[in-house]
């Protein structure tokens, strides 16, 4: 089974820093893209300016992506319900997601979605659960509440395609032991 890794890209003044755990390599790419992975990088508060979850597709000296033009997704409608919640009961995470085309934005379907928690006093987003797309892009999961914190859906990218991250959404657990 293929083990999933997250790449970051930390950005500055036109040089990047590609980090596959456990290596680390620099990569020199040109200011606008570092520029992108910064913007995005503080749009998406994924840690403050210059680090991103890589949205490298066709950045020079990216193996098998240079000169490849990319398309983005999106993940849209995102929630994590009912809220709040008693410990060890059902929540439900639902999302919707796109891809960009030239006539506007379509449902991405069959895709894998990997949905994510943090803790309240956490600060590491930790693999739940993954689940496919339906026909209109849709995703939706069950999973058991045992903490109160923050839930938020990934999609890795694929072939010429961005990678996207939801907003977050809170879930306070209320029972015996729980903050």
């Amino acid at each position: 089974m293929a083990k999933r890794v997250r790449v970051v890209v930390a950005a500055t003044l036109g040089v990047a820093t590609l980090a596959v755990a456990p290596a680390v390599i620099p990569v020199t790419v040109p200011a606008a893209a570092a520029s992108t992975a910064a913007s995005t990088a503080a749009s998406a508060g994924t840690g403050g300016a210059g680090r991103a979850a890589a949205r490298v597709a066709g950045v020079a000296g990216v193996a098998g992506t240079a000169g490849a033009t990319s398309r983005h997704s999106r993940i849209v409608g995102f929630g994590a319900r009912p809220d709040p919640v008693v410990r060890g009961a059902r929540i439900g995470v639902r999302g919707l997601l796109q891809l960009e085309t030239g006539h506007g934005w379509k449902a991405y379907r069959g895709r894998k979605v990997f949905v994510v928690f943090r803790a309240d006093d956490g600060s590491r987003w930790n693999d739940v659960t993954t689940v496919r797309t339906d026909g209109h892009g849709r995703f939706d999961v069950k999973v058991t509440a045992t903490r109160s914190g923050d839930w938020r859906a990934e999609f890795d990218g694929a072939d010429g395609v961005d990678g996207a991250s939801s907003v977050a959404g809170h879930v306070t657990v209320r029972g015996a032991g729980t903050r």
